[in-house]
């Protein structure tokens, strides 16, 4: 089970973003947004690529302001997708950002080996990353997305 965490957030739209881009695994996607959808948890996608039906990368991060933090931030399952999302420099001032106001960066199925392969350009804290491991998505989303910390 996730832990709590301290968390000063602002009220805001954005503050639970999975990041999407090439290679995404389109099933686990599917299942968070329906497990976001069934417990009424606002999830917004964002495309590091153009993508017509979701708000890309650039332009959601020119939202933010010193003022707006995210409390969640999902790196979805997909290799070729986490791939993607790890070398881009903006997700690494998003994951540094999410942890340094206390949030949670959360990694799909698969990380493990991923993230023990790349040079870390980020500040992963205790207790402020969950990974799948494991867990079936929809287990792994419902409890992600249930936790009452986002």
């Amino acid at each position: 089970m996730i832990s709590q965490r301290n968390s000063e957030f602002i009220s805001w739209p954005h503050r639970n973003v999975l990041l999407v881009a090439t290679g995404v695994d389109h099933g686990w996607l599917s299942t968070f947004s329906g497990a976001a959808a069934s417990l009424q948890t606002p999830l917004n996608l964002v495309a590091l690529h153009h993508d017509e039906n979701l708000k890309n990368v650039a332009y959601f991060l020119s939202d933010l302001n010193n003022q707006q933090y995210l409390e969640l931030l999902i790196i979805p399952q997909g290799e070729l997708c986490m791939k993607q999302l790890m070398v881009d420099p903006r997700v690494h001032m998003l994951i540094n950002e999410t942890v340094d106001h206390g949030g949670l960066v959360a990694f799909g199925g698969g990380a493990e080996l991923l993230l023990s392969q790349m040079p870390m350009k980020y500040r992963l804290l205790p207790g402020q990353v969950c990974l799948q491991r494991n867990l079936k998505t929809a287990e792994f989303a419902q409890q992600l997305l249930s936790s009452k910390l986002v």
